[in-house]
């Protein structure tokens, strides 16, 4: 078929339009792309400096005190409460939405309660629209030292990590501020516990009572890697507690234990121990070692065999208190001690001693700390010639309470300005 001029100038027509099309759908294409090029470069580094900004501004807040809570609110609106501490208790809060993120000082602890816009601390910035906060996908990590925070955040142009990351101490360093052999004031809640007398075998039919809110002087003895703190009270109760027998002897550890537990406060205290308990039996329930002929040749301490401290369950006797007398004589400087009201007197120490001269003579001894600083050897259960003996015994207590970890102090820990607990 054969064209005449109009067919040819038809088809060049259809041919250039569709090449000017071509071209012109080439540039603007490449205009698209260098204008997303141009935003995206644009966008990441005004959220880069946004990042900078936001985690500098955070982190040197955090670095004044340390981070005790830590409370997500929901999916759509994170919100982390953060309590400060650092001698005073101050408090924070993190708020992060898609593209927002506010941080600053608040009122009280209450996650509704309004930032103080006007505090150094706060601060807030809306990201670039081309960024988001994967809420879903924000972690934190709680350690014995520090909280980790990691907010992950999308960009609509790149794969490129942009996760801002947040650390702060997560309980109060006392490792770095209190010390061995410190003074705390502590007061226990409780001003006034019953003692039981089938516990402590005790013939005396009259009531006796603890205050153990009397005693408000400890000594730190010992810092745990967890944050926890184990005070020993400087003084020993005003009221002396008998002991007697085979039934006080058996009760002796588990009882004391019991009794150091009254000086423990909810909210403060976190566990507690008589002065000497280092995982001895607490109760003893095998009465067939309580007998004449001796049970064993040697008193504990000593060699034979059988050996008596290998029966520690069953009332051998054990040598595990030396742990807390070393404390004493490192840490305290000195083994006696005195009631709130200055006098020197004796106190139990929790351990048993079985003490052997024959076996028609050997006694069952509840061990005590004397005003001479030796442990004292008076029996409460035992047999003399082969007849059964017992005695009462009645000596002051010392308790151990472990301090929570994460709580505020202030003070110096000196005997006249020991650490106070703020909580």
């Amino acid at each position: 078929m054969k064209l005449n001029k109009k067919g040819y100038m038809l088809i060049e027509i259809i041919l250039a339009s569709a090449l000017a099309f071509s071209v012109a759908y080439f540039l603007l294409k490449l205009t698209y792309k260098f204008k997303d090029k141009n935003e995206s470069v644009y966008q990441a580094t005004d959220y880069i400096a946004t990042k900078t900004l936001i985690t500098k501004n955070i982190m040197n807040d955090l670095e004044r005190g340390t981070i005790s809570d830590f409370i997500k609110i929901d999916n759509s609106n994170y919100k982390l409460t953060l309590v400060l501490k650092n001698g005073t208790k101050e408090y924070r809060r993190l708020e992060l939405r898609e593209n927002n993120i506010v941080y600053g000082k608040t009122q009280d602890y209450n996650n509704t309660s309004s930032f103080i816009k006007n505090d150094v601390s706060y601060y807030e910035k809306k990201l670039p629209s081309s960024f988001k906060i994967n809420i879903n996908k924000i972690e934190y990590t709680n350690t014995n030292s520090f909280t980790k925070i990691n907010i992950p955040v999308d960009s609509l142009y790149s794969k490129d990590n942009y996760t801002i990351k947040l650390i702060a101490r997560t309980s109060y360093n006392v490792a770095s501020t209190i010390k061995l052999g410190d003074y705390i004031s502590y007061t226990p809640s409780k001003t006034s516990y019953t003692i039981n007398k089938t516990k402590t075998g005790s013939d005396d039919d009259t009531p006796q009572t603890i205050n153990p809110s009397e005693l408000k002087v400890w000594r730190v003895i010992k810092i745990n890697s967890n944050g926890t703190v184990e005070i020993l009270s400087e003084n020993i109760s005003s009221t002396n507690i008998e002991f007697e027998g085979q039934t006080g002897y058996k009760n002796l550890i588990g009882y004391l234990n019991e009794l150091a537990k009254q000086y423990e406060t909810t909210n403060i205290t976190v566990g507690s121990r008589h002065i000497g308990y280092n995982g001895q039996t607490e109760t003893i329930t095998n009465d067939s070692y309580f007998k004449a002929p001796a049970p064993w040749s040697c008193s504990t301490g000593q060699t034979c065999s059988p050996d008596p401290d290998d029966y520690e369950k069953d009332g051998g006797g054990d040598t595990l208190y030396n742990a807390d007398l070393n404390i004493l004589d490192s840490i305290i400087g000195t083994r006696n001690a005195k009631r709130p009201s200055g006098v020197q007197v004796s106190y139990w120490i929790s351990g048993r001693y079985f003490s052997h001269y024959s076996n028609t003579r050997h006694y069952w001894i509840g061990r005590y700390m004397l005003t001479s600083g030796s442990l004292g050897s008076n029996h409460l259960t035992g047999f003399n010639n082969g007849t059964l003996t017992k005695a009462s015994r009645s000596f002051a207590i010392r308790p151990i309470v472990t301090l929570k970890a994460g709580l505020d102090y202030s003070g110096e820990g000196t005997e006249s300005n020991p650490w106070k607990i703020t909580n």
